[in-house]
C-alpha cells in the first residue's frame, strides 16, 4: 500500500517524535523513515499495521488515495472497483502476516508444552 508522506511527517510531529524515535517505535531505521517523508511510498502492510496499533486513527488516514495513485476518473464504478482491488491485496498481505504469526505461536505452544511434559516427567 502507498502512504502519503506528508501525512506521515504531520503524524510523527503531532507525537513530538524524531524520526529516529518514530522508526524505532515500528521497528524501522531513521534513513527509511526519512526516505518515506521525502515522497509517497509503497510499504509492508506489516509496518503499516504496527502504525496502526500504535497512532490508531491517525495511522489509518496514511493510505494515499487510489484515486489519486493511479489517476482515475472520477467514474463512481472504477474508483470502486479499483478501491476493491486494493482492499483486495492489503486483506492478502494481513492473512499471510497473520499466518506467520499463528505459525510463530504454534511454535512457541509446542516448545512450552514440550518443557512442561518434561519437567513433569523429571519430577
Amino acid at each position: 500500500m502507498k502512504i502519503d508522506s506528508t501525512k506521515l511527517r504531520k503524524l510523527r510531529e503531532k507525537n513530538k517524535l524524531t524520526q529516529a524515535e518514530f522508526a524505532e517505535s515500528i521497528g524501522l531505521s531513521q534513513a527509511t523513515i526519512c526516505d518515506w517523508e521525502r515522497k509517497d511510498h509503497e510499504i509492508k502492510a506489516d509496518y503499516f499495521l504496527k502504525m496502526v496499533e500504535i497512532y490508531d486513527e491517525d495511522a489509518k488516514n496514511l493510505i494515499v488515495n487510489i484515486t489519486e495513485t493511479n489517476n482515475i476518473t472520477n467514474n463512481n464504478s472504477n474508483t470502486t472497483k479499483n478501491n476493491d482491488k486494493y482492499l483486495i491485496q492489503f486483506q492478502k498481505e494481513y492473512i499471510e502476516l497473520y499466518k506467520d504469526y499463528l505459525e510463530f505461536m504454534k511454535k512457541n505452544y509446542e516448545n512450552l508444552l514440550n518443557i512442561l511434559t518434561n519437567s513433569k516427567n523429571r519430577v
